[in-house]
């Protein structure tokens, strides 16, 4: 795994008012849109947006109908153009390795995975210490982090890739950048909406996976204060259009979360937290 960026599609520009942590190509217009088209200067960033070597395909890859690893990663990535083009935005690109291929050595992890691809989240994070140091991902997008705001993942889902960003977004935090942790859909609403959006039968899971979120951070959810935002209805058109735009990943997610990519009422309603003044 490389350690350091040095591929990204825009060239080192000075401070700007947002910049947008997202964890993978499609993380920050299924979370957080709000924040991509709003006013001023915005930098999105795509942590684990790294080409692996060539010369191999792993079973998750598979499941988007890809026969080359590093074949797959360069189509994602001109589909992360072409979906923040729909925000008038381009991506900047670090180059570390998303977990699929940190775990491409682990015999007994792609065996699981291989058998039963759609519970790949539930198996990565069930493995000790797999995963990404914090310093590392600074290391790697450090030179890009000069905002006032920083929006980073909570890291609902205990996917390892969003629960390492959500913890560097806590270290930000905690030298008193500000930072919102926005809520990961579609892993939000998993289990239905969470109490605080709709009274479900679900209700107690889908709060349940947040404190979870919390926890592994980790944080105490009393020292955050939450913010929901309602999209207009040009802007949701505007996200799921863009959403679609990931060719790779639309129909998979899609699917896996039963049509809640493609829910205008779940996509309207986004999520963040932020840390209280005075909070650990």
């Amino acid at each position: 795994m490389s350690n350091v960026s040095s591929v990204m599609d825009t060239a080192l520009s000075p401070r700007v008012e947002s910049v947008v942590l997202s964890p993978h190509f499609d993380d920050a217009v299924l979370s957080a849109w709000h924040a991509l088209v709003s006013k001023g200067t915005v930098r999105i960033i795509t942590v684990f947006a790294g080409v692996p070597k060539p010369g191999f395909v792993t079973a998750l890859d598979r499941t988007r109908g890809a026969t080359e690893a590093a074949a797959l990663v360069r189509r994602r990535r001109a589909d992360d153009r072409a979906a923040l083009a729909q925000a008038g935005r381009v991506p900047t690109h670090a180059d570390l390795l998303e977990l699929n291929y940190q775990a491409i050595d682990m015999p007994e992890v792609q065996d699981a995975i291989e058998r039963d691809p759609a519970r790949y989240v539930e198996i990565v994070a069930a493995v000790d210490g797999l995963g990404t140091p914090v310093d590392v991902i600074e290391r790697a997008v450090g030179d890009w982090l000069d905002a006032d705001i920083v929006y980073a993942p909570l890291g609902i889902g205990r996917h390892p890739d969003h629960r390492d960003v959500a913890r560097l977004g806590l270290r930000l935090a905690t030298r008193g950048c500000e930072v919102r942790f926005y809520g990961d859909f579609p892993y939000l609403v998993r289990y239905g909406p969470p109490s605080w959006l709709a009274a479900g039968p679900e209700a107690v899971c889908a709060d349940a996976q947040i404190e979870d979120a919390f926890a592994a951070l980790p944080a105490t959810q009393g020292d955050f204060d939450r913010f929901i935002v309602e999209l207009t209805r040009d802007e949701v058109d505007a996200k799921i259009m863009a959403f679609r735009r990931y060719e790779t990943e639309f129909p998979l997610v899609d699917a896996d979360f039963a049509g809640a990519t493609s829910d205008r009422q779940r996509m309207r309603q986004e999520v963040y937290w932020t840390l209280r003044s005075g909070s650990p």
